[in-house]
């Protein structure tokens, strides 16, 4: 039922009581659990609850100060169910009323509120001269350019300067193969033109040479550099990201890109999916302490041509900025690159929770993939 809960979030959260759960989880339920399911449903339904809303329970069961409890709660729950212990499952279910009652919120005074656990992190890039000047990514951060501009290059070099610092990083492409995207971290790290691996043209000493190359950077058994090239609907987005992150403790989550993602099943879509999915991933990120990174489309005016900041044009691109904690556009002007290593590019920082809003100018070297 807990992992019918989590997977079905979306749902369970438009739910108004608890009583509303047994028709989506004896739905959900596969046929061999249904006896231990129903078993526990009518356990659920004669305790009284009437004053806990499934989202208080859902938050209690993902509280960290709970969690531990839950824990222990959720494993003897299933041992009860097993055994068909229905009393058993009554008492076990009263204590996870009361554990969520008592952690209902209360006002805290702020020196009580400066001692808790925050769970957010401002991870750097590891670009150079970048990190002073932008102070780091947290949350949602939303970069955005229009093509060929470099987002992609952008993020993957961030996401490698995230684990050279030792960070765990979990990289989704919704838009390059697995393929294509070592090519791009082979050409990074070792130097070698991107268009030797993609015309298959490396020497033996530029093999062996990338080959050591990688050896070193995927050495570390303590951080993991995981990637996914599945196409996912946002629901399966979510849950993913949960999952990296109980198996391998991730610390950075990188989408390429964020209009890639699927509208769950009888959703409308559109840029409503899109701002939904957005909001989900910043809670998200907060909540189970990552930093999600990931490439969006954004419609801006231009920016003057007297300097300043480019200003957001659309609904959608307006509700984007709302749910990022940094938003940051790539700016390549038009009849100043040559599509090797020296290319222009204008970072424009629209959005920085953490510091100033910045326009900083960088250079794309398109033969490496980096900045």
């Amino acid at each position: 039922i807990f992992n019918i809960i989590l997977t079905h979030f979306s749902e369970v959260q438009k739910i108004p009581s608890i009583d509303s759960l047994e028709a989506l989880v004896t739905a959900k339920a596969p046929r061999d659990k249904l006896p231990a399911v129903t078993g526990v449903l009518t356990a659920i339904k004669s305790v009284d609850i009437s004053q806990v809303t499934t989202k208080e329970i859902i938050k209690g069961l993902r509280d960290k100060k709970l969690m531990k409890t839950m824990d222990e709660q959720i494993t003897a729950l299933t041992n009860a169910a097993m055994q068909k212990d229905t009393e058993g499952v009554r008492q076990i279910l009263n204590g996870v009323v009361e554990d969520i009652n008592v952690s209902r919120a209360k006002p805290t005074d702020f020196h009580t509120a400066m001692e808790l656990e925050d769970n957010s992190k401002i991870l750097t890039t590891g670009i150079e001269n970048l990190d002073e000047h932008l102070v780091g990514f947290a949350g949602l951060s939303i970069v955005s350019a229009l093509s060929g501009a470099g987002k992609t290059s952008f993020m993957l070099q961030s996401a490698v300067g995230m684990y050279l610092a030792g960070h765990s990083v979990l990289f989704i492409s919704l838009e390059l193969s697995a393929q294509v995207l070592g090519m791009r971290l082979k050409s990074m790290l070792t130097g070698i033109p991107f268009s030797k691996f993609t015309s298959k043209t490396l020497t033996d000493d530029e093999k062996k040479f990338t080959k050591e190359t990688l050896d070193k950077f995927f050495g570390d058994p303590d951080k993991h550099f995981r990637i996914v090239t599945t196409p996912l609907d946002s629901e399966e987005l979510l849950n993913l990201i949960k999952v990296e992150k109980s198996l391998y403790n991730i610390d950075a989550v990188f989408l390429d890109y964020l209009n890639l993602v699927g509208a769950p099943q009888g959703s409308e879509g559109g840029w409503r999916n899109l701002s939904d999915t957005a909001k989900s991933l910043h809670r998200l990120s907060m909540d189970i302490g990552v930093v999600t990174v990931s490439a969006s489309q954004v419609d801006l005016e231009k920016a003057p041509k007297g300097g300043g900041m480019p200003q957001i044009r659309t609904r959608g691109s307006a509700e984007l900025l709302f749910s990022a904690t940094v938003l940051i556009f790539l700016f390549k002007p038009e009849g100043e690159s040559d599509g090797g290593s020296d290319n222009p590019v204008v970072l424009y920082c629209l959005k920085n929770r953490n510091g100033p809003q910045k326009q900083l100018l960088m250079n794309a070297d398109f033969t490496h993939m980096k900045f």
